[in-house]
């Protein structure tokens, strides 16, 4: 199982001296049971369901930022 930390809502992205700064920006975790096996557009398209965004990406923008991080 792997979580990704999904950053999102309107806010600005900063840097500091660890890198990018997202604590503007509110969280969540999300948990699939074996992304390695998935492409990216199947990624993309995991997220985009799971947030009930429209899957047609024609005329619409969706920023945003993921992090893969581990739960073992």
């Amino acid at each position: 199982m792997s979580a990704f930390r999904v950053y999102f809502g309107e806010g600005e992205i900063t840097e500091n001296e660890s890198g990018v700064d997202l604590s503007n920006f509110r969280q969540c975790t999300l948990y699939h049971p074996n992304p390695d096996t998935l492409t990216m557009l199947e990624v993309w398209y995991w997220l985009t369901c799971t947030f009930s965004l429209d899957p047609e990406p024609i005329g619409q923008q969706h920023k945003m930022g993921v992090k893969k991080c581990d739960t073992e």
